[in-house]
C-alpha cells in the first residue's frame, strides 16, 4: 500500500521554514502474509508526543480493577509517559522505566513488581516486539493489569482513512494480530476499552483466572473478521482506495486550475498535511486551506506548502470549489458555507468516500 511522500513532521510551520529542506519519507506499507502485522517498508524514528491520558481514562481503570494510590504502578517512558499527569493527580505515584528483559529483570530485584503496568504506544513503536512483551509479562505483578493502546485499525480501514497513518511507526496491529503477539509471551487480553482513535487493551498473564475476557473482546474479534482484517481483503480494499483517491484528489484540482476556478481546503490537521503531501498537492493547485485555529493562519503545511487562511477567506475568495481535507462529516462542511453564504459552491468529500456535492441552496 502506497501511501506516497509524508512529511515526518505536520504541525504547520512558517513560509519562511516551509523554504527549508523537509524531512519526508516514503510510506509503504505490507502486509505479513503469515501473521497479518501491518507494518511499514521502511523504518524511521520519528518521535512521537506522548498522548495524555484523561481523567475518564483513569476512573475507568480504578472502578474496573479497584486500584489503589497505595499500589505499585510502573509507566513505560517508551510509550506511556502520557499517563503521568493524571496518575499523580489520582495519587499515584508512578515509576518510570524503560522496557526490555534486562530493564524488568533488574527491577525486579530492587523494587516491588508493579500491580499496573501503562505501555502506551510501546506495541506500535517498539523496534523489538519480543523483548519488549517478554519483559513486561517478567515485570507485571502476579494478578496485576498491562495496559496498551493501539490505533484503532478497523475504523480506519473501515472508513478509508488512510490519512492517520504516519511515519515513525513500526507497526499497526489489528486485536486479532496483538492477541497472538501477547500470546506468544504469556499474556491475555481481558477486556477493551474505546477511546476517541484508540484500542485500549487491558492485558493480564494467561494464568490469571480471577480476570474473565469481557463480552467486548469476542464482540471485537468478530467485528475485524467480518471486515476482511484477518483475511487481510481489507487491506487490499485499502490500497484501491488510496490509488483511486491520490489519483482523482490531484485530477479535480488539476481540472479546476485550467478551467480558472477558484478553489480552497478545509482543515489544516496532521490528517490535512498527510493527505495532500500524499497526493502530490501543493499551492499551484491548491492556494490555501481553512481552519480557525489562530496561531496557524499565516503558517503552511510541511511537505505540500500549502498556506493556512482563516474562515474569512472563504467569503473573501468565494471558492468554486472546497476540498474537505480533515475527514469532517459532509454536514459540518455544508454548514461551514452556508454561514458564508457560498450556496453554488461544490464540496469535494475525499474521505472515507471521494463524491463532490453541493454547498446547498440559499
Amino acid at each position: 500500500m502506497d501511501l506516497g511522500l509524508m512529511p515526518v513532521t505536520v504541525a504547520p510551520v512558517s513560509p519562511t521554514a516551509a523554504a527549508e529542506p523537509v524531512a519526508a519519507v516514503g510510506l509503504e506499507l505490507l502486509l505479513c502474509p503469515d501473521c497479518r502485522l501491518l507494518q511499514p517498508a521502511h523504518r524511521v524514528t520519528v518521535p512521537a508526543e506522548p498522548r495524555l491520558a484523561t481523567e475518564r481514562c483513569v476512573t475507568t481503570l480504578i472502578a474496573r480493577f479497584q486500584l489503589r494510590p497505595d499500589m505499585p504502578v510502573t509507566v513505560l517512558a517508551d510509550g506511556g509517559a502520557g499517563w503521568l499527569p493524571m496518575l499523580r493527580r489520582f495519587g499515584f505515584t508512578p515509576g518510570l522505566a524503560r522496557s526490555g528483559t534486562a530493564v524488568a529483570q533488574r527491577l525486579r530485584e530492587v523494587t516491588a513488581p508493579p500491580g499496573l503496568l501503562l505501555a502506551g504506544d510501546a506495541i506500535g513503536r517498539s523496534a523489538a516486539l519480543p523483548d519488549l512483551l517478554e519483559g513486561i509479562r517478567q515485570l507485571l505483578a502476579p494478578g496485576g493489569i498491562a495496559v496498551f493502546d493501539l490505533p484503532d485499525l478497523l475504523r480506519v480501514v473501515e472508513a478509508n482513512r488512510f490519512d492517520l497513518f504516519c511515519p515513525g511507526r513500526n507497526a499497526w496491529p489489528s486485536l486479532l494480530v496483538a492477541e497472538m503477539l501477547l500470546g506468544q509471551h504469556g499474556l491475555v487480553v481481558c477486556g477493551l476499552v474505546r477511546p476517541p482513535g484508540l484500542l485500549r487493551l487491558l492485558v493480564c498473564h494467561a494464568e490469571d483466572h480471577g480476570k474473565p475476557v469481557g463480552s467486548e473482546v469476542a464482540a471485537r474479534r468478530a467485528a475485524e473478521r467480518v471486515a476482511g482484517l484477518e483475511s487481510g481483503e481489507a487491506y487490499q480494499r485499502l490500497a484501491e482506495v488510496v490509488l483511486e483517491t491520490r489519483a482523482a484528489v490531484f485530477d479535480l484540482l488539476l481540472a479546476a486550475r485550467r478551467d480558472d476556478r477558484q478553489v480552497l481546503g478545509l482543515g489544516a490537521s496532521a490528517a490535512a498535511a498527510r493527505l495532500l503531501a500524499g497526493c502530490g498537492i501543493g499551492p499551484g493547485l491548491l492556494p490555501g486551506t481553512v481552519d480557525a485555529h489562530p496561531p496557524w493562519h499565516g503558517m503552511v503545511l510541511p511537505g505540500s506548502r500549502v498556506p493556512v487562511v482563516p474562515p474569512e477567506a472563504l467569503a473573501a475568495v468565494v471558492p468554486d470549489l472546497v476540498l474537505v481535507l480533515d475527514g469532517r462529516p459532509a454536514s459540518e462542511a455544508r454548514q461551514l458555507l452556508g454561514e458564508a453564504g457560498l450556496w453554488t459552491a461544490r464540496i469535494a468529500v475525499i474521505l472515507p468516500k471521494f463524491q463532490i456535492i453541493r454547498a446547498g441552496t440559499a
